[in-house]
C-alpha cells in the first residue's frame, strides 16, 4: 500500500504542475517557434539579391575639332565599398571611372543625359554648351550640335540614358558631313564595359547571395 500510495501521489503532482491555462500558452508559444522556425526557413531558401541598374553608354566631346578629355581627376567617382542603398545619392547614379573620359555608368533607372553631365560640372543647353566655367554659345565662333545614336537631336532634355547609348556633343563649325562621321566613329567601349562588373557598383556583389544575407533577409 505504501508503493502505491507514493505512485498515485507522484501521479497527482504531475497533473498539478501545469493548470489548464499554462498548458494552452504552452501550446501557442510552441506553435508560434514553430511557426517562425518554419516562415524563417522559407524566407532564406526563397530569397534572392535585388536587381541592381547596372550599365554603361558611350559618348565623347568635341570643342571646334578638338576631343574633350577630361583630365580633371574630379571628374571620375573613385572606387569605393558598395553601398546597398545609394541610389538615391546623383554621383552613384551616374559617374565615370578610372580616367576613362569617354563612357558613362548608369546605376538607377530614368537617369537622364542632363543629370550625368550635371555630376561633371556640364551644362547642356539647346544653344550653348557649358564646361566647367568655360561657355560655348552659338554664333560665329561656332553652333552645339548633339547626335544621339546617328540622329541629330535639337536637345538632351528628358533623354533617358540607355544602355550602349552613343552621344556626340559637338561645338564648332564642321559640316553635317564631318559631325556624322566623328559620331559614326565613336567606340562602342559600352558594351565591354557591360560585360564587366563596375569596380563601384553594388551589382554582381550580391548575385550570389551569402547565408548572411539570406539571415537578415528573415527580418
Amino acid at each position: 500500500m505504501g508503493k502505491q500510495s507514493m505512485m498515485v501521489g507522484m501521479k497527482q503532482a504531475k497533473q498539478k504542475i501545469f493548470t489548464p491555462f499554462q498548458s494552452v500558452l504552452i501550446l501557442l508559444l510552441t506553435g508560434l517557434v514553430i511557426g517562425f522556425g518554419m516562415f524563417a526557413v522559407i524566407r532564406m531558401i526563397k530569397y534572392s539579391p535585388p536587381k541592381h541598374v547596372h550599365y554603361h553608354a558611350n559618348f565623347q566631346v568635341y570643342i571646334n575639332g578638338k576631343q574633350e578629355t577630361f583630365q580633371d581627376p574630379l571628374y571620375y567617382q573613385e572606387v569605393a565599398g558598395c553601398l546597398r542603398d545609394s541610389d538615391t545619392d546623383p554621383l552613384h547614379r551616374a559617374h565615370m571611372h578610372d580616367e576613362v573620359y569617354d563612357v558613362v555608368h548608369v546605376h538607377a533607372p530614368g537617369v537622364t543625359w542632363n543629370h550625368f553631365f550635371e555630376n561633371i560640372n556640364l551644362g547642356t543647353e539647346p544653344t550653348s554648351l557649358r564646361i566647367g566655367s568655360t561657355m560655348y554659345a552659338n554664333g560665329e565662333l561656332g553652333t552645339v550640335t548633339y547626335i544621339l545614336n546617328g540622329k541629330k537631336i535639337a536637345s538632351l532634355t528628358g533623354r533617358a540614358i540607355t544602355s550602349e547609348d552613343t552621344l556626340l556633343i559637338n561645338y564648332g563649325n564642321e559640316d553635317q558631313a564631318v559631325l556624322s562621321a566623328r559620331a559614326q566613329a565613336i567606340t562602342n567601349k559600352a558594351h565591354e564595359s557591360n560585360m564587366k562588373k563596375d569596380p563601384a557598383s553594388c551589382s554582381g556583389d550580391h548575385e550570389n547571395p551569402t547565408i548572411q544575407d539570406r539571415f537578415n533577409n528573415i527580418f
